[in-house]
């Protein structure tokens, strides 16, 4: 376009950002450092207030610190043209990252500038809220629901089960879902998962027999969440018969209800049926499978069957620094030193590093990262 001499247009800018933020190109040729600066300084649209927007909005959760901190200098110019999708595409783009601490100081930052949040702005703050345990701010956000009247919103409402259980507030999870006047299988999933999350896995499945008889049909993602509570408890026969139900549903098990059964088997010693049940998944098992066998077998301190498992899923997935660091400490806690030693270079060799640890936690309404 622009080899033919055509103008580019308050239309074509965004949609070029957003195309190469897309396909992850913007560190090559259109690094964002030279591309708003440079092209749409030629075209007079340097500052504009779309085309800054369209580029925040399109920051990779994985861009490096300089990245992501450019993209905030761009949101920064854009100072009173900021409107509340621009606040919600920034504050989505930390979250995602696992910057929830800045996504809330956004929010913050956004009410100081009377700016009133929609719906979507709540969903965005709850789940950074869930992910930094965070409980202060989603009541302040779940307040806020309530003086607007939005309590009927069904994602607004399931995104608030979702925080508070993961505050540790299964009690006001269940209010949230006893309050709503219309559940989709979505929230039912929601309140089985906080249930099965805090290893209630009683409550849990009542409230799987509760979906049933309401006439909601489960999915995938419930079985999971149910087969998952069955595993946390050790309800070895409650969850073969959540297995079995799967196909009165006409859902058909995928890998993760395999490895949420291998899991379930295998934590509670049934190694060799956990084996079997592993070469039993119609398709080839995935990296999951084999991982979850691995760790009941790191558990039971089962070296051999561990070994077989933890090849099989280091196949399957290299790069995955849990395998060889779950293996690796299976080998020492038999005192094959050697064998741990050899995996620790293949894992070096291969470029594969150990996922730094990271916390969050709430201290006084503030969100500190560690």
């Amino acid at each position: 376009m622009l080899a033919q001499g055509a103008r580019p247009n308050h239309f074509t800018i965004p949609l070029v950002a957003s195309a190469c933020a897309e396909l992850l190109e913007l560190a090559g040729v259109l690094r964002p450092r030279r591309f708003p600066q440079v092209r749409f300084a030629r075209i007079g649209l340097r500052r504009r207030g779309l085309c800054s927007s369209v580029h925040v909005l399109k920051e990779p959760g994985h861009w490096g610190r300089a990245e992501a901190d450019y993209s905030r200098r761009i949101f920064d110019l854009m100072g009173r043209r900021r409107d509340v999708v621009t606040w919600n595409t920034l504050m989505t783009a930390r979250a995602r990252a696992g910057r929830s601490s800045e996504a809330l100081e956004l929010f913050d930052q956004m009410l100081s500038e009377d700016v009133e949040p929609s719906p979507a702005t709540l969903v965005i703050v709850l789940s950074a809220c869930s992910d930094a345990a965070a409980l202060r701010w989603g009541e302040l956000a779940h307040g806020y629901i309530r003086e607007k009247g939005l309590e009927c919103d069904a994602s607004l409402s399931t995104t608030l089960i979702d925080m508070y259980a993961k505050c540790g507030r299964l009690d006001e999870a269940r209010n949230v879902f006893d309050s709503m006047g219309e559940r989709d299988a979505v929230a039912w999933n929601a309140m089985i998962s906080a249930y099965g999350g805090h290893g209630r896995a009683e409550e849990a499945l009542q409230v799987f027999e509760e979906m049933g008889r309401a006439g909601v049909s489960p999915n995938e993602v419930t079985f999971i969440a149910a087969l998952s509570a069955c595993s946390r408890a050790g309800m070895v026969e409650q969850g073969r018969r959540v297995f079995g139900s799967m196909g009165d549903h006409s859902v058909a098990p995928t890998s993760k209800h395999y490895a949420c059964m291998v899991d379930l088997l295998g934590r509670s010693g049934r190694l060799e049926e956990a084996e079997a049940m592993a070469f039993t998944v119609p398709a080839a098992p995935d990296s999951g499978v084999w991982g979850a066998l691995l760790g009941a077998c790191r558990l039971h301190g089962d070296v051999e069957m561990g070994e077989r498992a933890g090849k099989k899923a280091l196949e399957l997935e290299p790069e995955n620094d849990g395998y060889y660091m779950v293996l690796s400490n299976l080998y020492n806690s038999v005192g094959r030193k050697a064998d741990a030693t050899e995996l620790r270079e293949a894992m070096v060799s291969r470029g594969v590093r150990k996922s730094a640890g990271w916390s969050m936690a709430e201290l006084d309404g503030v969100v500190e990262e560690s």
